[in-house]
């Protein structure tokens, strides 16, 4: 699985510790939602918009849900399947499919939990 996608808070050495606390709770919640949205795009392979995707993952819509799948599609998770549909506010939403990697990190992070 990639570190980049459960990996540590980021913050400056000189950062006091409160900050390194605020980047720790910061990382813990984007990495949570980002399985989320992996898991929901898992059970629905043809693809999701974001706010599909935050829908089905039960995120809530006013969340970083959108930056959310942007990482997973940077990180090579998700692919933009190049269709589009309609948002809630009537503007076309990419449709983003999971990949190969991202069905693999699902899998193997599914694994680690029964273990």
């Amino acid at each position: 699985m990639s570190d980049t996608m459960f990996g540590p808070g980021q913050y400056r050495v000189t950062d006091p510790d409160t900050a390194r606390m605020a980047a720790s709770f910061v990382t813990a919640k984007a990495t949570t939602a980002r399985v989320r949205l992996m898991e929901a795009h898992a059970l629905w392979p043809q693809g999701l918009t974001d706010e599909e995707a935050a829908d089905v993952a039960g995120l809530v819509l006013t969340s970083e849900y959108a930056t959310r799948c942007s990482e997973l599609l940077r990180m090579g998770f998700l692919a933009d399947t190049g269709q589009r549909r309609s948002g809630r506010a009537g503007a076309d939403r990419m449709v983003r499919a999971i990949t190969t990697a991202g069905l693999n990190a699902v899998m193997e992070r599914r694994t680690r939990a029964i273990l």
